[in-house]
């Protein structure tokens, strides 16, 4: 009796170290999927490189860039879009779901160079919502004498 009783008590110790342990590790699991969940909540979903490439993809030789800016904005639920304008701030800190619009500005040989890339944006799976902002016949001095298209595409 006194040998068993010794050995459950080694028993007794080593479940109890064992469930320290157990402790211990639960504890790091929770830590590490609070940060899971916060970068969960951080993460847009977008992949700026891939988005750039598209877009060298899709521009014509006869186009030339000014200016392409990437800007997030916050995705409002519609329910909650009237309340959150009403009783909450502007958030400056965009958390959570964010869209990214992307503008482009710049000049292109031809009306039609400026359409024809419209609809190549239009029809990419990387481009939803695509708005031209503005579009005009410009002079531009140059050796050439060609006339340009300005544009700016949001």
């Amino acid at each position: 009796a006194q040998a068993q009783l010794t050995n459950s008590v080694s028993e007794q110790t080593r479940a109890q170290d064992n469930i320290s342990v157990f402790n211990e590790t639960k504890n790091k699991v929770t830590k590490l999927q609070a940060k899971a969940d916060v970068l969960e909540k951080i993460d847009a979903k977008i992949n700026v490189a891939n988005v750039l490439a598209e877009l060298g993809f899709l521009i014509d030789k006869n186009i030339i860039l000014s200016k392409v800016e990437l800007s997030a904005e916050r995705i409002a639920n519609q329910k909650n879009k009237k309340r959150n304008a009403r009783y909450r701030p502007a958030d400056p800190g965009l958390l959570g779901d964010v869209r990214f619009k992307v503008t482009i500005s710049g000049i292109a040989s031809e009306a039609s160079v400026v359409a024809a890339l419209i609809c190549q944006i239009e029809e990419s799976p990387y481009f939803r919502q695509v708005y031209p902002s503005y579009s005009r016949n410009t002079k531009v001095r140059a050796t050439t004498g060609l006339t340009v298209k300005n544009l700016q595409v949001t």
